[in-house]
């Protein structure tokens, strides 16, 4: 795979509805789509090495031939869960209003929300980029090489963006900065997770735009 791809676009095209014209063709959007939870459901559970095929057969209760007819293997099943799940992301962050633009409180405290937002509704899926995103899984191998570097090229760019020529720091290094902020955002989304009865999503929001915002500038 080429690193130019665009997997931005991409995950915004895998997402979409997809509408069947016929009965057979909405049997096999049915089929596929039973094949990728059940992916998502089991690698919530547990390692992803650790679940077959005939796994994930038998939870979509589908034949294992019928997987064949869909996927080539499971590095093409975790490329297609991985760019649907993130197009949802992706599609939820394009609904954060224009006129926040210049301000960046209001920026942070919405971009944020939205992750949580979406931790809460999709939390399958998250987990899912979750593991994906920090190497806990050997599934997709080459498109995880393609993931992180996508990501390199983009973590600095979208920060620059994000702080809106606020100046930084002296002694603060845009990429690094960009890198620990990414990580942090990351490890505290797949924490809050399985403790929201304990702690509320404004105190998460609060404490992370208090970190950020004093360890940036």
């Amino acid at each position: 795979m080429a690193t130019s791809r665009d997997l931005w676009s991409e995950a915004l095209a895998a997402s979409q509805e997809k509408r069947p014209s016929n009965a057979r063709e909405r049997s096999r959007l049915d089929t596929r789509q039973r094949l990728m939870s059940a992916w998502i459901e089991l690698v919530a559970q547990k390692a992803p090495h650790a679940v077959s095929i005939k796994d994930i057969t038998d939870r979509a209760e589908v034949s294992v031939g019928s997987f064949y007819c869909h996927f080539k293997d499971k590095d093409a099943l975790t490329e297609e869960v991985a760019l649907d799940c993130f197009g949802k992301l992706v599609r939820e962050l394009d609904r954060i209003p224009e006129r926040l633009e210049n301000d960046w409180d209001s920026r942070f405290e919405a971009a944020f929300g939205v992750l949580m937002d979406f931790a809460e509704r999709y939390t399958n899926e998250f987990m899912f980029l979750w593991r994906l995103s920090s190497g806990e899984t050997k599934e997709g191998r080459e498109f995880l090489r393609l993931w992180r570097d996508f990501w390199e090229d983009r973590i600095v760019d979208v920060t620059q963006d994000f702080i809106d020529g606020r100046d930084l720091s002296p002694d603060v290094e845009l990429s690094v900065a960009a890198h620990a902020v990414w990580g942090m955002g990351e490890r505290v989304m797949s924490w809050w997770i399985s403790h929201r009865d304990e702690v509320s999503r404004e105190t998460v929001i609060r404490t992370m735009k208090r970190l950020v915002t004093q360890g940036l500038f």
